[in-house]
């Protein structure tokens, strides 16, 4: 497996992320050790694929949304999506940071 694929196949086995499309976080026991991780992956993959940063965090915060509105509803979960948007906004320690933008010179 390569890619998004395998870090999407983590977070399902995490049970991070549902078992039927679209995903949908909550579903499934109590998010794991390696969702973090796993969701960090899958973003840098995103940006490889040629997403933006603005669209990655777009995307995560649409996600958030929806799983705030799940009856399941669990604020681990929540916890671990918005840790990995901190990152990606630089709100975090420096060697955190996902997607870094490159200082002007």
């Amino acid at each position: 497996m390569e890619g998004p694929t395998r870090h999407r196949a983590a977070l399902a086995k995490s049970g991070f992320l549902g078992s039927g499309p679209p995903p949908v976080l909550g579903a499934g026991p109590p998010i794991s050790a390696q969702a973090a991780p796993a969701l960090r992956a899958l973003v840098a993959d995103l940006a490889r694929e040629g997403r933006a940063k603005a669209e990655i965090v777009e995307l995560l915060d649409n996600f958030v949304v929806q799983q705030r509105a799940a009856a399941d509803f669990r604020e681990e979960d929540e916890e671990t999506v918005l840790e990995v948007l901190d990152a990606l906004r630089g709100w975090c320690h420096p060697a955190a940071e996902l997607l870094p933008e490159k200082p002007v010179r």
